[in-house]
């Protein structure tokens, strides 16, 4: 087992509150969704990864405030995976927003965003990791120099 902790900077307009849920490619069902607060907030969940998985972060029940110059943002700030620091290998994440239908066809937005630590918008951020974590890391530095 696994200990995923994840934190966030929300800023939250609107009624609704969204909610997060914290799973991985090969648990597609995930059983607890957390509530978004508005501010810095953390969630830690416990999960089986195989030596090559993703991990995702699904963001729904956002709302859209039409009359507001400001929306509702959640943006990934750490992510650590049993106590281990995946520094800017985080930042290696997409985000596949859950656009309305109209809304795509009308104004073709791309279909994914890489760093995609933030997320204006319903849809899955998806980190692909190796496992060992510590030899995943040190190999991504070697990649990068």
């Amino acid at each position: 087992m696994n200990t995923i902790k994840v934190f966030f900077e929300n800023i939250i307009i609107g009624q609704q509150r969204p909610k997060l849920s914290i799973y991985n490619r090969f648990n597609k069902n995930p059983t607890k969704h957390h509530t978004c607060i508005d501010g810095a907030q953390h969630i830690t969940s416990s999960l089986i990864l195989s030596p090559a998985d993703s991990i995702i972060i699904r963001l729904t029940d956002r709302e859209h405030v039409h009359d507001s110059d400001v929306q509702t943002m959640i943006q990934i700030k750490e992510i650590y995976i049993d106590d281990i620091n995946l520094q800017h290998v985080f930042l290696q994440g997409t985000f596949y927003p859950d656009y309305d239908h109209n809304f795509f066809m009308e104004h073709k937005p791309n279909i994914s965003f890489t760093p995609g630590t933030q997320m204006y918008t319903n849809g899955l951020f998806e980190l692909q990791i190796v496992q060992p974590i510590a030899k995943f890391l040190v190999d991504s530095y070697e990649q990068r120099s």
